[in-house]
């Protein structure tokens, strides 16, 4: 299962690699209570220089010893009231949790949500970063959550959307207005692309030595026309990416 484990780094030089996934849980008919939007970032940890090419992807070579996800450092967004009611109405914000993935999927389980993910993209290591300052933020008791977060937003309240997307507030923040569940992780996805070294990549052994197998998890993909949206035809050019005009401006998890 996926727990809270810290990786013990290794003593030589790695070779890391870093991946998001975007998550999202609603209803066949979609009802704000029983939506939520959600995240989850990865290092693959690696002492070796070759790669292994699969049906799944390229993936990092592991050593003899090594066993399914014990080379993967997992950080997850999930910003939710801290007593997993989604409540719309409620007029000051209430205390939040930043709970894990396996809390989180089963969260979504719990109220009868189907799951659906972006990814797992590749992505550059300053986004990994970035997610890391903004899981301590929301874990620094600072912040609370609140569904409807304007005049609370990005200083003392958030929802679980912007819990996301203010990872990067470097060209603004994302409004995502009425989007919710499915459309707004989708579009967290689309906002995020900048970050993204090559969004064709094949990083499907993620999911396994994640174990997410499991869950009924949708695979959904963003389509080409999103792609041509970004600015540059070299994913690698910037560590800092820019987008579009047209654009709207830590204990770690780990797989046993």
């Amino acid at each position: 299962m996926i727990s809270d484990r810290q990786v013990v780094p290794e003593s030589h030089v790695s070779h890391d690699r870093f991946f998001m996934m975007i998550f999202s849980a609603q209803r066949a008919w979609n009802r704000p209570k029983y939506t939520h939007t959600f995240a989850t970032f990865v290092k693959a940890r690696s002492a070796a220089t070759d790669e292994t090419r699969t049906e799944r992807g390229t993936e990092p070579a592991l050593k003899p010893c090594s066993i399914r996800g014990s080379n993967l450092e997992t950080h997850t967004v999930s910003w939710l009231a801290a007593n997993k009611k989604v409540c719309l109405f409620r007029l000051w914000p209430e205390p939040g949790y930043n709970f894990d993935l396996a809390t989180s999927l089963e969260w979504a389980l719990s109220v009868q949500s189907r799951i659906s993910m972006w990814g797992p993209f590749e992505i550059k290591p300053a986004l990994y970063a970035k997610a890391l300052v903004q899981k301590a933020r929301l874990e620094s008791g600072a912040i609370q959550y609140k569904v409807f977060d304007p005049g609370f937003r990005p200083h003392s309240a958030c929802s679980c959307i912007h819990g996301v997307c203010d990872i990067d507030q470097d060209h603004g923040p994302l409004w995502t207005w009425f989007r919710y569940g499915e459309s707004a992780s989708r579009s967290i996805a689309v906002y995020f692309l900048p970050w993204v070294i090559d969004p064709h990549q094949n990083n499907r052994w993620v999911m396994d030595r994640l174990d997410l197998a499991k869950y009924p998890i949708i695979y959904r993909q963003l389509p080409a026309s999103e792609f041509a949206n970004i600015s540059g035809s070299n994913w690698l050019d910037s560590a800092t990416p820019t987008r579009s005009v047209s654009e709207a401006s830590p204990t770690p998890e780990a797989a046993g």
